[in-house]
């Protein structure tokens, strides 16, 4: 799963909301939203941030505290979220701009279950207030936001049971480098980063092992070895690890293929992969500890007969048996299939160096 799973997903609907103004000279509260304002969009918004827990709340997290306050009815919600507004405002660094800092409360399919959610906008990119009176507020908001889907600044999804906030949540920042967080956004959680990158790579190349057993073989057209090496080197060599760069690693394993079906069958084994080690939603950087090169063996003998082979394959794919009595040695080479066989003319500066 990314943070929500699958019954909270098809059944979450937001039960109260708020926002504040932040990053502005002096933090100057807002009224208390009368209703739900634009739930269908804003709901859109928060399936889009929906990824895997990346962080946890530290034990003296005060603003663990305010949510489950506000969970238990201890504090009412548009006061726990105007503190949480204030709060943020007070760590809101210089170079930061003022913006809206929303909260909401989601109820879902388990009556058990509060989910809490931060989205914190740009204000010059996204917010044209209407004033400070009750009422509706955000029309204007909702047209900005369309517009420019950059302005999602800062979000966190926080999960509360029985009147228990979990400790694990999920977090993203666009001032930061995925799937880390700024200080500041740090500080106001209260929060630690869970697995670092090394450990995301670890998870992910776990990933591509579960999509390649559940994947038919002949889907692929290739044994499960040699589709497992290429999917390590498609995410060794990317920019980035991340959800699309893993599924495109996966359809050029597969060889791209046209049919619908296959498609959606690699797709969705991809993404349940990623839900079930806990990576999806998040962006990385490869690791060469874990996606390191395979390194490489050369066999050369008298007779000028190269062979070069990556090393892991040794024993499986390319078996060499010497005789330690004359020296010979005698090489077999087991493979799906011959792509090359064709006599290539020496040119006379190979002739040359052959010579020397």
């Amino acid at each position: 799963m990314g943070f929500f799973n699958d019954e909270e997903l098809a059944s979450i609907s937001i039960a109260r909301m708020n926002f504040q103004v932040v990053g502005e000279e002096a933090f100057q509260p807002r009224p208390a939203m009368a209703s739900v304002e634009q739930s269908d969009f804003f709901l859109g918004r928060i399936r889009e941030i929906d990824a895997s827990s990346a962080f946890a709340f530290n034990a003296d997290s005060e603003t663990k505290s305010v949510i489950e306050s506000m969970a238990l009815g201890r504090t009412r919600f548009a006061n726990g979220a105007a503190s949480l507004a204030l709060k943020f405002d007070s760590y809101h660094v210089g170079q930061s701009k003022a913006g809206a800092f929303f909260v909401f409360e989601l109820r879902c399919y388990s009556p058990a279950t509060k989910i809490y959610v931060f989205l914190k906008y740009d204000y010059s990119e996204v917010v044209t207030l209407r004033g400070r009176t009750a009422g509706e507020q955000l029309r204007r908001v909702m047209h900005a936001f369309v517009k420019d889907k950059k302005a999602l600044q800062k979000s966190a999804l926080i999960r509360v049971v029985n009147g228990c906030v979990e400790t694990d949540f999920s977090a993203t920042d666009r001032g930061a480098v995925s799937p880390g967080i700024t200080d500041f956004f740090t500080r106001f959680l209260g929060a630690v980063r869970q697995r670092d990158d090394v450990e995301l790579n670890a998870a992910a190349n776990l990933a591509i092992h579960d999509i390649v057993k559940d994947i038919p073989e002949n889907v692929w057209g290739a044994a499960p070895r040699v589709i497992f090496a290429r999917l390590r080197e498609s995410l060794r060599t990317a920019v980035s690890i991340c959800d699309d760069a893993v599924v495109d690693a996966v359809m050029v394993a597969a060889g791209r293929p046209a049919d619908p079906d296959t498609v959606a069958m690699l797709r969705n084994s991809a993404i349940k992969a990623l839900k079930k080690r806990k990576i999806f939603g998040l962006t990385f950087p490869p690791s060469d500890s874990v996606f390191r090169s395979a390194a490489k063996r050369k066999i050369r003998t008298v007779e000028n007969i190269k062979i070069e082979y990556p090393d892991d394959l040794d024993g499986v794919k390319v078996d060499v048996e010497k005789n330690q009595e004359n020296g010979t040695a005698v090489i077999t080479i087991r493979t799906q299939r011959i792509e090359v066989d064709e006599v290539v003319n020496e040119s006379i500066g190979n002739i040359r160096k052959l010579a020397t």
